[in-house]
């Protein structure tokens, strides 16, 4: 066997094919794989930093103390086993849901950002803002969370809301299935 054609041809000759065959083999490996990172969305030629991520916010008025109200949020998110990035002692918690994954690649959580007002001596105003999150890679910046433009559905912060809400009889005030006036979504 003569050795003169191209260096790749001789080699798939040698490994058992026709070198042609082999070739366009190959060729069509690489375009479908190519292909099934571009659609597959693992590359992402755009970010989404330019574009706000789109929040649901939930909101209740809680009869009962300040002081009461963030502990009883405290200990409804650490039942609900979330993990508990900030937690603030003027109000402020931020807490993220366990880490799921869309078919087995593409891993989301849940961001909650609760947030307790004082409004009067014995009421305390508590709002939860949900922010659906991705874990992505782009081709500009480096693997890390990011805030999806699309709305959450918000279930999540308003399930929160309810349990903390039960605790002091107050789970039916503000809090609905229906949008009201206290439920929006935020972009």
């Amino acid at each position: 066997m003569r050795l003169k054609m191209g260096g790749v041809r001789a080699i798939m000759v040698l490994l058992g094919g026709s070198g042609i065959r082999m070739c366009r083999y190959a060729q069509s490996l690489c375009l479908l794989a190519v292909c099934g990172l571009v659609i597959g969305g693992c590359v992402s030629t755009r970010g989404d930093e330019g574009r706000a991520p789109a929040a649901t916010v939930e909101s209740l008025t809680i009869e009962g103390s300040f002081e009461e109200v963030w502990q009883a949020t405290r200990r409804a998110l650490l039942e609900q086993k979330y993990e508990v990035y900030t937690r603030d002692t003027r109000g402020l918690f931020v807490a993220y849901s366990k880490v799921k994954r869309l078919l087995f690649f593409f891993p989301h959580r849940m961001q909650l950002t609760l947030t307790l007002e004082r409004v009067s001596a014995n009421s305390t105003g508590l709002s939860v803002e949900t922010i659906h999150q991705k874990y992505r890679v782009t081709l500009l910046t480096y693997p890390d969370w990011r805030d999806d433009p699309k709305p959450a559905a918000g279930e999540e912060g308003r399930a929160l809301l309810e349990m903390i809400g039960a605790g002091f009889g107050s789970a039916g005030r503000g809090v609905g299935s229906e949008p009201s006036a206290e439920s929006s979504v935020r972009n």
